[in-house]
């Protein structure tokens, strides 16, 4: 007899990455950069793409997106990693993810795997960190930490910071994106 018909749903469609304007501004899209890093800050050295955590339908579970952009030279930076790992699995639970992107080593060169290394280390980082030596994710003129969340259904900025803030238990900016988004 012939085989039975194939009766898997067809793969959805491809969704592709919104059109900008492209920035790190409030409204505007998040540029798609692709940056070598560690997925939960572990595992094989590889590309992350900012596309990797656009979801418009919700298909994938992912309902907010915290970036900090951080330097191991930077204090307030390192105060907040601390932070950041302890926050991390409350939110992961709810559709969070996090990403670091380290900027600069302790001797403000350009960010290598060794920076990024050195700082997980430091810090326990549970969570997505690449290396950003060129530092496309800082807004031109921001401080350090440098931190936004972004909306994953339209990959929009919809708060950004500089700055940290010992001791939070909390982000109410990602909070609100994850309650529009059910998590």
């Amino acid at each position: 007899p012939p085989p039975p018909p194939d009766t898997a749903p067809p793969p959805p469609p491809t969704m592709e990455y919104p059109s900008g304007p492209y920035g790190l501004s409030v409204g505007s899209v998040v540029p798609n950069v692709s940056l070598n890093g560690y997925r939960d800050g572990t595992g094989t050295w590889a590309p992350i793409k900012l596309a990797d955590y656009y979801d418009p339908t919700g298909a994938r579970g992912i309902r907010g997106v915290l970036f900090t952009v951080s330097a191991s030279w930077c204090g307030p930076c390192r105060e907040e990693a601390k932070d950041l790992v302890g926050m991390f699995p409350g939110y992961k639970a709810r559709g969070g993810r996090f990403l670091t992107a380290m900027i600069e080593n302790s001797s403000r060169a350009p960010a290598t795997q060794s920076t990024v290394d050195s700082w997980i280390a430091f810090a326990g980082t549970n969570f997505d960190i690449v290396a950003d030596p060129d530092a496309r994710l800082l807004k031109s003129g921001a401080g350090l930490p440098f931190n936004f969340v972004v909306d994953p259904r339209t990959m929009k900025v919809t708060k950004s910071w500089s700055g940290s803030d010992p001791g939070a238990t909390s982000i109410p900016s990602l909070d609100s994106v994850l309650t529009k988004n059910g998590g």
